[in-house]
């Protein structure tokens, strides 16, 4: 903890209760280089957040429990393999990355589950009115999908990519 105060020397914390870090003025030189290198920390980290994380992974209101953000992070490291399979290894014609992805939690039986939809357009529809209730299309192709991934075994049980009408 000491290391964090003689690195931080001139932090306080903040009438919220979060620690705050006065920085030196932008027109100083050492103040330029700090802010340079706290946007260059950011822009890096911006990199490697997950895609749930850029908006493209929306929680459905009314779920049986809230997924975790370890589940999330799970799900997402396999969906990409689990639509391949879902196509006999061809996979959709648009990265899965780029869908937007609705889920929530289910309890199949008295376990654990997660419910998913994908859709690789959703007609403007907001993320607020994402989180409302899924986005249901009965046919479209491989535009759309549906899912169930199993949360105790941890992979996914079912993936299915909609039919063409």
């Amino acid at each position: 903890m000491t290391d964090i105060h003689r690195v931080t020397a001139n932090s306080s914390i903040g009438r919220d209760g979060h620690w705050q870090v006065l920085l030196p003025p932008l027109t100083s030189i050492i103040g330029q280089q700090i802010r340079q290198t706290v946007l260059l920390g950011i822009l890096i980290l911006s990199f490697t957040v997950p895609a749930h994380a850029s908006g493209n992974w929306i929680q459905v209101r009314g779920g049986a429990w809230t997924v975790s953000e370890g589940d999330i992070v799970r799900m997402a490291k396999q969906i990409e393999s689990a639509a391949a399979g879902a196509r006999g290894g061809k996979g959709a014609t648009k990265a899965i990355s780029t869908y937007f992805i609705q889920f929530r939690g289910i309890r199949p039986s008295g376990g654990r589950a997660v419910e998913l939809r994908g859709s690789c357009e959703v007609d403007g529809r907001s993320p607020e009115k994402l989180r409302e209730s899924f986005f249901n299309i009965l046919d479209g192709g491989d535009c759309y999908f549906c899912a169930i991934w199993d949360a105790k075994a941890r992979k996914f049980k079912n993936f299915h990519f909609n039919g063409v009408a």
